[in-house]
């Protein structure tokens, strides 16, 4: 489960944040009483990561677990070596990531979306937009 918010409190051993940061993070237990959802939750500090100045904490909650899935299904497939690549819901949550991810190892990316989309999956990396398979 994805989640951002501030620091209020850190364990002695940890390093990397301080009281006030803003964060995003994963919360995996989903055993916990107190998760995503929660007013406030404890994670570990290998999960979280400070959220660059600038971005909003509700329009990143999703950026942990949307890019985590992304990475894992890239890093599947393995070496690119001159292979392509179609993402469908190219311009999504976790297809964006995919785009982005894939084609900065080497992937020749095309994305499946909308046309309205075109502008955010080409930048993403994707070499060609499709809006419907043959």
């Amino acid at each position: 489960m994805s989640l951002t918010g501030v620091v209020t409190g850190i364990g002695a051993e940890v390093t990397g944040f301080s009281v006030g940061d803003t964060i995003a993070a994963l919360h995996s237990d989903f055993r916990a009483q107190a998760r995503a959802h929660a007013e406030e939750t404890v994670v570990p500090s290998a999960t979280a990561a400070l959220l660059p100045a600038g971005l909003d904490p509700v329009d990143t909650a999703s950026l942990p677990l949307d890019a985590s899935t992304a990475a894992r299904l890239v890093n599947r497939l393995g070496p690119a070596a001159g292979r392509t690549l179609l993402v469908t819901g190219a311009a999504g949550g976790v297809g964006g990531y995919a785009v982005a991810l894939a084609a900065h190892t080497g992937w020749t990316v095309t994305g499946l979306a909308r046309e309205s989309d075109r502008d955010f999956v080409l930048r993403a990396g994707a070499c060609e937009l499709v809006t419907q398979l043959p």
